[in-house]
């Protein structure tokens, strides 16, 4: 006798797989690649060929598994929903109504890192012009009639960890 398909699939939920209900519902939580970080990239025009000039490279299917949020689907397979070998999901809708795909990419480690530090290098910059009154006074015939409280703390940065993880 052949088992009927409109019964729910038997699913073996073990500690290792388990997921407690008080937990966040992180629906694009994926497992780490190591040496490489990952980002999920919206589908919208020019997005991904800019990650790609940028180094980011699409994740295959073999790579990762994730969540599984469909409607009555088998929670333990992978809700990888792309036809093709890319990790991708639906995202929503655009700003016209249609529908929108998100891709995981991801770069290498050393380039991400340098990346960000450039980032943090232009960061620093408008900073200092900040609290040195030089940003906004061009229009200002009296910059000394500014109040500003206190600019050593105006910004503080992040403590960087000692464990080589970034925050």
């Amino acid at each position: 006798m052949s088992e009927n398909p409109a019964n729910v699939p038997a699913t073996s939920v073990t500690d290792e797989n388990r997921v407690p209900m008080s937990l966040p519902d992180l629906k694009l939580a994926v497992p780490e690649i190591p040496g490489f970080v990952l980002h999920w990239f919206a589908d919208r025009p020019g997005r991904i060929s800019r990650a790609a000039a940028a180094g980011y490279q699409f994740v295959d299917r073999e790579e990762v598994r994730v969540r599984n949020f469909g409607f009555a689907e088998d929670l333990l397979n992978s809700g990888n929903t792309d036809l093709g070998s890319r990790v991708s999901v639906h995202g929503g809708t655009d700003e016209r109504g249609g529908a929108e795909r998100l891709y995981l990419m991801k770069i290498k480690q050393e380039w991400y890192d340098k990346d960000m530090a450039l980032r943090e290098e232009t960061s620093d910059k408008i900073v200092a012009s900040l609290r040195a009154g030089k940003i906004g006074s061009e229009r200002d015939s009296n910059v000394n009639r500014r109040y500003v409280k206190d600019t050593d703390n105006l910004f503080t940065k992040k403590v960087k960890p000692t464990d080589g993880k970034r925050q």
